[in-house]
């Protein structure tokens, strides 16, 4: 069989797929992956008599917290919630407020639970659990989200809410709580009892037993939700420590595929910093000097116009530039790899033009390094024009003499030029780092190993913020 250029034996169906470039920028900054992925579970659970109307409601709303405290009494669980409330604008729920209410309005469920209220009885969790979601579908938890305390206690009540579900986006446990920091707590907030009688020490020793009992089970039916937080700590380090998680959003499970610059003065490692990460994720890397020279040795009218720039000292015009790096990281293997890319943008008018085209990087580092620093590095380095080997004076001499003799030091490498660049490079700094939101500033003074681990481990961790405040 052949195809219509005559080429035989080509299954076209196998062939690779040609896609722009932009398709996959537009799609991770406007976490579409994410996007359907959760209105497809939305849609599963709640199995809606319209799904369509069910799907538009889904994307007419804004993501909101549904937050779960558990910890037992004096732990500090009604100021945490307390907190969180007042800074997302969340609506801060209690259990047995929630009960209290049902049972006074006379709900269907409220009704079913006022005999054991009534009694002082516990309430079965085929009464509680829908007595709850009654409360938690309600308009204002739906639009400003829900901060819970007191509820769900148990693994059944937990998997009473899942299974219609109504699943939490944190679930913070207060661990840690001794029988005699329960009992100072209170002391400190007895005011806000009012007329609430105070625990007794039995009621705290029971509760804090029950709370034991219950959290293994209880952490396992949430637990890629769960964050503990200690309970000694004050109520402000303890609030601290949520708020960041909240503000923190969980790993997509989106394909990642790396599209990064990372720009630096000379001397500040860039380059290899590009290459180790390359290296390791399977990217392409690309360096803006190299695309440079080969479109210099191309000998067509791009490489005149570059040459004739290089020799006047003229600046090369962005539209040439930009076509030159747009062409090198739209290739197929770019798309389908990654490319980490070093000495492109310079400006921030560059940075825009890549980001007009759909061609802007998911992560921006910033390599920052001391003028000494990059003398060190690079004012000793030395080329052998016979052989090309690279020597240092101080950290990597040459091997005998009549090799040392015929060194030739880079004009680049020279400390008046090498302060000039670095000049350079942090007057167009804040604007270009302005042009990403989510640029991450590295010291690049330390070692190679130092610095690439930190690139590393950032280049994986979420970047976009959860809940932020009102």
């Amino acid at each position: 069989m052949s195809d219509r250029d005559g080429n035989i034996g080509i299954d076209q169906s196998k062939r690779p797929l040609a896609i722009d470039p932009s398709f996959a920028a537009y799609a991770e900054k406007h976490n579409v992956f994410d996007l359907l992925e959760g209105m497809t579970k939305d849609l599963i659970v709640s199995q809606p008599a319209d799904p369509l109307d069910h799907m538009i409601a889904f994307l007419n709303q804004r993501p909101v917290p549904r937050v779960f405290v558990h910890g037992p009494t004096g732990s500090g669980a009604a100021a945490l919630c307390g907190s969180i409330a007042g800074k997302t604008e969340a609506v801060n729920l209690e259990i047995g407020a929630i009960v209290a209410a049902a049972v006074e309005q006379e709900t269907d469920p409220g009704v079913e639970a006022k005999p054991f209220v009534e009694a002082g009885d516990t309430i079965p969790n085929k009464v509680l659990v829908p007595l709850v979601l009654d409360r938690l579908r309600e308009g204002d938890c739906k639009r400003n989200g829900f901060v819970l305390r007191g509820f769900p206690k148990t693994r059944a009540q937990a998997v009473g809410l899942q299974i219609q579900g109504l699943l939490p986006t944190h679930v913070f446990i207060l661990d840690g709580t001794t029988e005699a920091l329960a009992t100072q707590n209170l002391e400190d907030t007895a005011g806000s009892y009012a007329d609430a009688a105070v625990p007794s020490a039995q009621s705290i020793r029971d509760d804090l037993e029950d709370f034991r009992l219950n959290l293994a089970s209880y952490s396992a039916t949430f637990d890629s939700v769960v964050c503990r937080l200690d309970a000694n700590l004050p109520p402000a380090d303890v609030f601290a420590e949520g708020w960041t998680r909240l503000c923190t959003s969980d790993q997509s499970n989106a394909p990642f595929i790396p599209r990064v610059v990372i720009l630096g003065a000379r001397g500040s490692g860039d380059q290899e910093q590009a290459n180790n990460l390359a290296q390791k994720y399977g990217a392409i890397a690309i360096h803006f000097q190299d695309v440079l020279q080969k479109a210099v040795d191309m000998g067509d009218a791009v490489s005149r116009t570059i040459k004739s720039s290089l020799k006047t000292g003229a600046p090369i015009p962005d539209s040439v530039l930009h076509a030159l790096v747009a062409k090198e990281i739209s290739q197929l293997a770019c798309q389908t790899q990654g490319w980490v890319m070093t000495g492109y943008p310079k400006t921030a008018s560059q940075a825009r033009s890549l980001a007009d085209a759909g061609l802007e990087p998911n992560r921006a580092f910033f390599l920052d390094v001391e003028t000494n620093t990059a003398l060190d590095r690079l004012e000793g380095k030395r080329i052998d024009p016979v052989s090309g080997n690279s020597y240092h004076v101080l950290y990597d001499p040459a091997p005998g003499a009549e090799i040392g003799i015929r060194l030739k030091q880079h004009p680049a490498n020279k400390q008046s030029e090498l302060e000039k660049h670095v000049e350079s490079y942090m007057s167009n700094y804040d604007e270009l780092a302005g042009c990403y939101a989510g640029h991450v500033r590295v010291d690049a003074n330390f070692d190679s190993e130092t610095v690439m681990g930190y690139i590393d481990g950032n280049l994986v961790r979420p970047v976009a913020p959860g809940f932020p405040g009102p």
